[in-house]
């Protein structure tokens, strides 16, 4: 079962501020948010997970710039 978490612990999880991670979202490189009712959002704990993978993969290869897009 996928599980949604909520922007606290999203935060929490990437390591990120809540700008930072609007900032990302909005430019592709952060997975996007899922509306989970009429003033609430989270995201899929999974998609958080592979990101900090994918992320953790492009420090060995030395690419952390912005334009550097992840699923």
């Amino acid at each position: 079962m996928k599980r949604i978490v909520r922007l606290s612990e999203a935060m929490k999880v990437c390591g990120l501020s809540r700008a930072s991670l609007y900032r990302l979202e909005r430019d592709g490189i952060f997975p996007r948010r899922i509306k989970i009712a009429p003033n609430a959002i989270g995201w899929l704990e999974s998609e958080l997970e592979e990101w900090v993978v994918s992320r953790a993969s492009l420090r060995s290869k030395g690419d952390l710039s912005k334009n550097a897009r992840t699923p």
